[in-house]
């Protein structure tokens, strides 16, 4: 919170809304928590921004169901 000049609360806040629109993944050891960006829900959210600026831009659905576990199979990889 230091380097960001943010108060810890406001920090928590904002991680709580990415982490509840899936944009980050959270994981807890002891009283640290730390944060992971989800690159494929960043890329979709950063291409439906871009689409609001640039109505021309192609939208790319999110995988589900069996192909959201095919992509994560390749993620993992």
């Amino acid at each position: 919170t230091d380097i960001l000049g943010l108060s810890q609360p406001l920090v928590s806040w904002h991680l709580r809304k990415l982490r509840r629109a899936g944009i980050i993944h959270t994981s807890r050891i002891g009283r640290q928590v730390y944060c992971s960006l989800d690159k494929a829900r960043y890329h979709y959210c950063l291409q439906r921004l871009e689409s609001l600026i640039d109505p021309s831009i192609q939208l790319e659905l999110l995988p589900i169901g069996e192909a959201l576990i095919a992509a994560e199979a390749v993620a993992d990889d």
